[in-house]
């Protein structure tokens, strides 16, 4: 992508941009401009060129995506989003703009050299326009990237204004409640699936060792419940990774040998079936034997 007036700053005259045009070495995407030849027409591209035709930073939905971001769905958005300042007049058939009054230099950032919002701006951005399930998958995987994220996110918001940015509560109360990211999307939903259930709040994260051996690291777990509880979460490469298969089995064997009861569940099944992984943990945490004995628990907190 380029512009006319980037083609006159590299030395080409107007006649020979007319020339080019004609000739088919350039194709206008809208006035002033182009794609060259016989590259392909991409998504990637189309960011570029609503960047070009406004002056803007790729923003909310399309920075989330450009940031690989869960929750966003499956294919890159269909409409481009933009962000310019407040006082710019930019219009586009390219993207959706959007105008912010508290836009500023620090908030840019590159990706493969497009102009986006960076990080932390993107984040704030999103929790305007999404729905909370969506926007608790676009903070996690977000976490994952940037383990500072949240001190990162609340030095931008300091003296945001409140009015007319109802998202923010929803990003307020996960930079409250978030101390570290979970390790996936589907740990996020699983999550999301004990709280609305009811369910005594797990910790993430635990270790388990017993004496220098190292056992598992638990996706959830109820360690001072009695008997202690873990739940392993297993995404679509459990069944498909045979020597991850092999380790998973033999992480809960060895917890079983430690007498924690541990509860298993996949993605198919908290997508169709939630009911019957709530009712299993229910089962194992009201469960109670006097005589068992428990592996040590790492505690990092």
């Amino acid at each position: 992508m380029v512009t006319r007036a980037q083609l006159l700053e590299l030395g080409l005259s107007r006649h020979q941009v007319t020339h080019r045009l004609g000739v088919g070495q350039l194709h206008e995407v809208i006035r002033g401009l182009y794609r060259l030849a016989g590259v392909p027409e991409t998504w990637e591209q189309r960011v570029w060129a609503a960047c070009l035709a406004t002056g803007g930073l790729a923003s909310h939905r399309t920075a989330g995506w450009l940031f690989g971001l869960d929750g966003l769905g499956r294919t890159p958005p269909r409409d481009i989003e933009v962000l310019v300042p407040f006082t710019a007049s930019s219009t586009s058939r390219l993207a959706i703009v959007h105008r912010s009054r508290t836009l500023d230099a620090r908030h840019a950032a590159k990706r493969a050299g497009v102009p986006r919002t960076n990080l932390a701006r993107t984040i704030i951005d999103l929790a305007e326009v999404l729905e909370p399930e969506a926007m608790e998958l676009v903070f996690d995987s977000a976490l994952r990237q940037a383990p500072d994220l949240r001190s990162w996110v609340q030095r931008v918001m300091k003296g945001w204004p409140r009015n007319g940015h109802a998202g923010l509560a929803t990003l307020d109360a996960l930079l409250a409640e978030r101390g570290a990211a979970l390790d996936s999307a589907l740990e996020v939903k699983v999550r999301r699936l004990l709280r609305s259930a009811g369910l005594p709040s797990p910790t993430a994260g635990v270790e388990v060792v017993d004496g220098a051996r190292f056992i598992a690291r638990l996706d959830f777990a109820w360690p001072k419940n009695r008997p202690r509880v873990a739940l392993l979460a297993h995404g679509a490469k459990f069944h498909g990774n045979t020597q991850r298969w092999r380790r998973d089995l033999e992480q809960v064997s060895a917890l079983s040998g430690l007498n924690w009861r541990v509860v298993q569940t996949t993605a198919e099944e908290v997508a169709c079936r939630p009911d019957q992984l709530v009712l299993n943990l229910w089962r194992a945490l009201a469960g109670y034997d006097p005589r068992v004995t428990i592996g040590r628990v790492v505690d990092h907190e």
